[in-house]
């Protein structure tokens, strides 16, 4: 039984060049089959040496690594801490959104409300109370 690694493949039963496919399921080794050949190690391209370029990110920075560190040891772990973080969070969201949503539909719909509904019906009756006297 053969014992070496599956992924050198010996060049016996190759008679010219050696030609390899691809590592199959998003270049896992443990679902490409034993006898599919695959390029050994050794062949692969490795990383250069030398500058590596900054990755810009949300955790990258030193002092927001500070504040995560922080908010996780000071407020996620302390459990009436983060009840109030989140509701001191929703509180300002629905002043944020919620309120100035409501404030304009109201503003938009005061012909709706009963107090313009009374006011006009005060201007009916005026208007009726006028043509009777008119009529007369």
């Amino acid at each position: 039984k053969n014992t070496k690694n599956h992924f050198t493949v010996p060049y016996t039963f190759f008679a010219q060049k050696m030609v390899y496919g691809k590592i199959f399921f998003n270049n896992i080794k443990e679902y490409t089959p034993t006898w599919f050949r695959t390029i050994p190690y050794q062949q692969t391209q490795k990383q250069t040496i030398g500058y590596k370029a900054p990755v810009p990110g949300y955790g990258t920075n030193p002092q927001m690594k500070r504040f995560l560190r922080w908010f996780q040891t000071n407020v996620q772990k302390n459990v009436f801490a983060y009840q109030m973080f989140i509701f001191t969070n929703v509180f300002v969201l629905y002043h944020i959104i919620f309120v100035p949503v409501v404030g304009l539909y109201k503003m938009n719909n005061t012909h709706r409300t009963l107090d313009y509904a009374i006011a006009q019906e005060k201007a009916y009756k005026k208007s009726q109370e006028s043509a009777e006297g008119s009529d007369e």
